[in-house]
């Protein structure tokens, strides 16, 4: 028996739908996403008609239609394993919406409070406090990590780069990886040897980004959909 290497990007995925999850009934709708952009919007006193409140919710209502056409839900809802394949493939999708650039650039309007084109120690220290409501001496420690040149502001690319990292690496050392909390390393999970996959190898090739198709993310197939459920079994059959 071998192991697959630990997924990064699933579990920052999970903890993701876990925090969103705000009354824990195991799905996201449209109001969880409406809360994470009024999250930004009241933290900072911004009006709704503000032109940077309007972008961020703007970007919250098309990446929530993404992640349903990717998901290949019939409905309004995603449960966690929806919302993992939907998010892999809507990150790897940039044909409509640009995730890491089109999120980072209007959270980054937010945070700049200021307008110099980059985040401070206290704008950054407000991020994490008002926001996330994260208020510990390990801020300031996180900050360093980001101003990767070490000017002492987080410029604009910097903040890119750790939003891209944070919902595509899969080093969980990156600085962008601890951008909203630190994973940490857990058993790998086990497979099948080459050649034997049973049902449950066949599931983690999917949620890894292998198996049917090699496309990337969920084998270019919305896991659970009946196209995926078709890929799945043909790649089962050729095996």
């Amino acid at each position: 028996m071998t192991t697959a290497p630990q997924d990064i990007t699933t579990i920052r995925l999970e903890r993701t739908f876990d925090q969103m999850d705000a009354d824990s009934d195991g799905y996201l709708d449209w109001t969880d996403y409406e809360r994470l952009s009024d999250r930004y919007t009241q933290a900072y006193g911004l009006p709704r008609d503000d032109r940077r409140a309007r972008a961020l919710r703007t970007f919250c209502q098309i990446h929530w239609l993404e992640l349903l056409r990717h998901a290949g839900v019939d409905g309004d809802r995603l449960t966690k394993d929806q919302f993992v394949i939907g998010s892999r493939l809507a990150l790897m999708d940039t044909s409509r919406l640009n995730v890491t650039e089109g999120g980072g650039h209007a959270i980054f309007d937010v945070v700049d409070t200021d307008g110099d084109n980059e985040v401070s120690k206290d704008e950054f220290a407000r991020l994490m406090r008002d926001v996330w409501k994260y208020d510990s001496p390990e801020t300031m420690e996180l900050f360093s990590k980001l101003d990767t040149d070490g000017d002492g502001a987080i410029s604009r690319y910097e903040f890119i780069r750790a939003v891209r990292e944070h919902f595509l690496s899969n080093d969980p050392e990156a600085p962008g990886s601890i951008f909203f909390g630190h994973i940490r390393p857990a058993r790998p999970t086990p497979t099948a040897a080459p050649g034997l996959p049973p049902r449950a190898a066949v599931r983690v090739a999917v949620r890894s980004g292998g198996g049917p198709g090699d496309r990337g993310a969920g084998g270019g197939a919305a896991y659970g959909s009946a196209a995926g459920q078709r890929r799945v079994r043909r790649w089962r059959r050729a095996r």
